[in-house]
């Protein structure tokens, strides 16, 4: 869950105290609010009250505040919040391009495919110039997180939404038949060899034999003799 926002008006009336004055109490609340991990509908209400001019907005205490909020966003899977920072404190490419931003962009990525939206993850790819190897990386891990779980169907839809090589489906599915092989789920291992189209190459792997064998001892002394001679 995001932040609490810090009270804009609290801060202006400490501010005349302090004899500060009025924009720099803004800058300070809009960064201690960028810091606090602040909701990002609350940060755009507080930026929009200040009117706070481009070149306050480019300071680098804002900037580097504005991308280490977008650093959390992004790791916290709040996609659209870190997105929204991107676009309206106007970091520019080279912040973008930072080993920072780039290693927290990545690690949404891989997160949101593994786990939850395959849709933020593509977000993420496009807002942040991410390689397409990452991409079919990811997106291979999930396949097979998918494959292992005995959710073929889920596989074969990621299978269909995005044009991955067939070098990269075949080594998901591979890696979901040997685990399947070994936990004796015969049908789900079936399955995969046929929606996956298998090639006779992969069947005969050494990995994928000894996982079949293994699956056959544990059929037959479970008694299991007709899946066994599958």
């Amino acid at each position: 869950m995001e932040g609490e926002k810090y009270n804009l008006e609290e801060k202006l009336e400490k501010s005349s105290e302090l004899e500060k004055s009025p924009q720099e109490a803004a800058k300070e609340t809009m960064i201690a609010n960028l810091k606090n991990d602040t909701h990002i509908n609350d940060i755009l209400e507080i930026k929009e009250k200040l009117s706070l001019p481009e070149s306050i907005i480019q300071s680098p205490e804002i900037q580097e505040a504005a991308k280490e909020a977008m650093i959390t966003k992004l790791r916290n899977s709040y996609i659209d919040s870190a997105i929204k920072i991107k676009e309206q404190f106007s970091l520019p490419e080279s912040v973008m391009q930072s080993p920072e931003i780039q290693k927290a962009a990545e690690e949404g990525m891989i997160n949101e495919i593994k786990y939850r939206d395959i849709n933020d993850a593509l977000k993420i790819k496009e807002q942040f110039s991410l390689s397409e190897k990452i991409v079919q990386e990811a997106i291979k891990e999930r396949m097979i997180i998918k494959l292992k779980e005995g959710y073929i169907d889920d596989a074969l839809k990621i299978k269909e939404q995005f044009s991955l090589p067939k070098k990269i489906v075949q080594e998901a599915a591979k890696e979901g038949l040997i685990v399947n092989l070994k936990k004796d789920h015969i049908d789900d291992a079936l399955k995969i060899k046929e929606q996956f189209s298998l090639s006779e190459n992969v069947m005969q792997s050494p990995e994928v034999q000894v996982a079949a064998k293994e699956g056959m001892i544990n059929r037959l002394k479970d008694g299991d003799i007709d899946d066994a001679l599958k």
